[in-house]
């Protein structure tokens, strides 16, 4: 939710999913500049995956510093290996858009011999 909002604010949703196309093998025909879009499309989806999961932990653990402590520590650990799965999320979406900048950096690379 976050990486597709960030992408459209910052204009680049379009190139994001024109390098999911190229990487597909549909995206036929795009120019160097707009293959360095889409490079940085990608670049900028990865990074924001990451850091909406990075945030998703922060304030999931300021949650529950503040709610459970004072309950013990048992139910505070069991909050906070939830609060993990945020960043692991965004770390997961990053290894799956790998390949995709992989093949963008391969086409980019054909184009520009």
């Amino acid at each position: 939710g976050t990486t597709v909002l960030i992408l459209m604010i910052t204009g680049l949703a379009k190139s994001f999913t024109r390098a999911l196309k190229i990487c597909c093998g549909f995206g036929g025909g795009a120019s160097i500049e707009e293959m360095e879009e889409c490079v940085v499309s990608v670049k900028v989806g990865m990074l924001s995956a990451y850091l909406a999961g990075l945030a998703l932990f922060i304030a999931s653990v300021i949650g529950i510093l503040v709610n459970v402590m004072p309950e013990g520590t048992g139910v505070a650990y069991v909050g906070i290996a939830v609060s993990l799965l945020g960043p692991l999320y965004g770390a997961f979406i990053c290894i799956i858009m790998l390949p995709v900048l992989g093949r963008l950096y391969k086409v980019k690379c054909g184009m520009e011999k």
